[in-house]
């Protein structure tokens, strides 16, 4: 099993692997084409080295069908959490009104977008945001929220073990990275039963929210923030707590489980693969009147 196809030690060990008869599966998260030429012949190169494919959610199979893998040889291992770490809280939301931010505070996350979205969706002025994480945006975030007239209280990096809680003081999530390979902030969400407005463009969203379910699916930009973010303030409590309860389904869906067995589902497949090309070769050699390098060392 290797994890993607860049970097000698993984080239090396993918041509090992094929010239020895072993199965060889190719584990991969990317998502976005990201080359051309002959950097991208090489990649469709090595892609079909593989027996078979793991990959997180759709859109990473998506790309590596269009690398060349066949459909029936890939296989899905959701990128998971720890599904008891992270549960939702014994409470209801009268109204979804803390909105949480979490993550790098970096230009890619989109942070100031989802601000001035939240300004835009709520004329009262009763919604606030609660902002998780550290980084060299976090100035011109504070700058923003007061220009917006929004409430934000920026709580600074948060250690692993006391996130579970942070998150459950919220009501509902906004994630509208721009550039998230996949987004494990959707895992620890979902499985806290928060509601989701996620960007499409996080390979984790296709995965964790469905749009009307659990959440809205948007396009990363202020207005389609803003849409959906109207849609979350008039929930009712009964209508919360619905998405709520299907943010939970959806985490258990990405649960460690489901991914150890879509590992098992690949491996196994690339050991039948192989195990066929050996048998045909034999097959091969006896109708040929060969024997087989073991036998003739005999």
């Amino acid at each position: 099993v290797v994890n993607g196809y860049s970097g000698l030690p993984v080239i090396l060990s993918m041509i090992w692997a094929r010239r020895r008869g072993r199965g060889l599966v190719l584990w991969s998260e990317s998502i976005r084409q990201r080359r051309s030429g002959p950097l991208l012949l090489l990649k469709r190169a090595l892609v079909r080295l593989a027996h078979s494919y793991v990959v997180p959610g759709q859109l990473a199979a998506e790309y590596m069908i269009a690398l060349g893998a066949p459909t029936a040889a890939i296989y899905r291992a959701p990128n998971c959490i720890d599904l008891e770490r992270f549960a939702p809280a014994e409470r209801t939301a009268a109204s979804p009104r803390r909105l949480l931010l979490c993550g790098r505070l970096v230009p890619a996350k989109n942070w100031e977008r989802a601000i001035e979205a939240v300004a835009i969706a709520d004329a009262s002025g009763e919604a606030s945001v609660v902002v998780v994480g550290t980084g060299p945006q976090e100035d011109a975030l504070r700058a923003c929220a007061a220009r917006a007239g929004v409430t934000a209280d920026f709580v600074g990096h948060v250690e692993y073990a006391d996130l579970p809680s942070v998150i459950q003081g919220c009501d509902a999530m906004i994630f509208p990275t721009l550039d998230d390979v996949w987004g494990f902030v959707l895992n620890e969400a979902t499985a806290s039963g928060l509601p989701v407005i996620a960007s499409r463009i996080a390979g984790g969203t296709s995965e964790l929210v469905r749009d009307g379910f659990n959440g809205w699916i948007v396009e990363p930009d202020r207005t389609s923030l803003a849409e959906a973010i109207v849609k979350l303030l008039g929930l009712s409590s009964s209508e919360w707590k619905r998405m709520s309860e299907a943010s939970r389904i959806m985490a258990e869906g990405c649960s460690v489980v489901r991914a150890v067995e879509g590992f098992l589902d690949a491996i196994n497949a690339a050991h039948a693969d192989t195990a066929e090309t050996r048998s045909g070769r034999l097959a091969s050699a006896r109708w040929l009147g060969l024997r087989s390098p073991r036998s003739r060392s005999r």
